[in-house]
């Protein structure tokens, strides 16, 4: 092992920033864990507005957290907005001084992506000083389910400033799934990655799935992003129309665009409980009542944390996503993969009612704790990472 000082800068806005003790705690924070566990000095550069939260941040709310640098930001409250566009546009320009002043610090950048206002601010610095780049794949970019002129230009960007990482003998590739990995290297095929490992953002919480309770009541819960990715208006519109009579409640919790449409159904509905953003413990109050937990996403191939996060709590996941997704669910008995037109969402319900729930839960704790609990799967996971930093 090299004994040269490693420091490491993370990059990525957007993400929640863990000021409080029941802040959730995401990828970030999570690979500050692990680089910090392996002896790397480790910071975050990021803006000061939250973005599940659309809210700002004060530096003197990061109280111990000196690894965090928060740019100053605009925020925005619609994702479709202009005003969102100029505060990528003021991240990137800001990022860019910050580089600018401090890069020689840094021995290695991380970057999520897809991230374009980050990659332009970064890559002028990486190719030129032939910095480690690590790429840290968490979502499809361009998505399908994304339409408009600033989407367009976005995507155009990206691609654009893709095709201009020099250093490829000095790139690792870090996906949250194997559908994410393979995706990146058909979309990018001229990037040759020196080394590459999957490994799920994952979850750093203890299980804590319920006893199995014996009752004729089905709870079902829907955890993360309101935005135009997941079909939660539908996926919950079609729950309603079985006209079930053991279905007690459905929790939604998150905010995005289908909010308001939700707050409809809700006020027509009594069982249907709208929360918006909710910290980790408030979550895990309202799922550890639960049963069911839903994934109705647009996109095949991957892999989303929620899963971990459902079966943190023990439930049993009623998700649309084909592909590596549906193969755990199934092969591992935690769950059934629906049709995007909720075809078979009354079967799913039926199987969940006849399975034994003990056995379910047995299932969903050793599918948590072998695949998405942060303790394990980034020690199990990262070893290539490792090597890749170290030399």
């Amino acid at each position: 092992m090299n004994n040269r000082t490693i420091n490491i800068l993370l990059i990525k806005d957007g993400e929640i920033i863990p000021i409080k003790k029941n802040d959730r705690r995401m990828r970030v924070s999570h690979l500050i864990s692990y680089f910090k566990k392996n002896g790397y000095n480790t910071s975050w550069i990021t803006s000061n507005f939250l973005h599940s939260q659309r809210a700002f941040v004060k530096k003197k709310d990061l109280k111990n957290n000196e690894n965090i640098i928060l740019l100053k930001s605009i925020g925005y409250f619609n994702n479709k907005s202009p005003r969102r566009f100029i505060h990528t546009i003021f991240f990137s320009l800001e990022l860019f001084i910050f580089l600018s002043k401090n890069i020689k610090k840094y021995t290695h950048i991380c970057i999520a992506y897809p991230t374009p206002e980050s990659l332009f601010a970064t890559l002028i610095f990486t190719n030129h000083l032939k910095i480690p780049l690590i790429i840290d794949v968490r979502d499809i970019w361009p998505p399908k389910t994304k339409n408009g002129f600033i989407y367009f230009i976005y995507s155009k960007f990206t691609i654009f400033l893709m095709k201009k990482i020099k250093n490829k003998s000095r790139l690792y590739l870090l996906s949250v799934s194997e559908g994410l990995e393979n995706w990146f290297r058909e979309f990018f095929p001229r990037l040759k990655p020196l080394s590459s490992t999957i490994c799920p953002i994952g979850c750093d919480e203890q299980f804590y799935g319920k006893k199995v309770l014996n009752k004729n009541s089905i709870n079902i819960i829907y955890v993360g992003s309101l935005g135009v990715n997941y079909d939660v208006t539908g996926i919950i519109k079609s729950i309603i129309s079985i006209k079930q009579e053991d279905i007690l409640n459905i929790h939604i919790i998150g905010n995005g665009e289908q909010f308001n449409k939700l707050k409809k159904l809700n006020s027509k509905r009594s069982n249907i409980n709208l929360y918006g953003f909710l910290d980790k413990e408030q979550i895990k109050r309202i799922s550890s009542n639960c049963d069911i937990g839903l994934v109705p996403h647009k996109i095949d191939g991957l892999l989303p944390n929620k899963i971990g996060e459902y079966l943190c709590a023990g439930l049993y996941i009623i998700s649309t996503i084909k592909g590596k997704c549906a193969e755990l669910i199934k092969n591992n008995e935690v769950g059934f993969t629906v049709d995007r037109e909720y075809k078979l969402m009354k079967k799913a319900l039926n199987v969940y009612k006849e399975l034994d729930k003990k056995n379910l839960l047995k299932n969903t704790q050793k599918l948590y704790t072998s695949d998405f609990y942060t303790e394990n799967v980034y020690i199990n996971q990262l070893n290539t990472l490792k090597e890749f930093i170290n030399n």
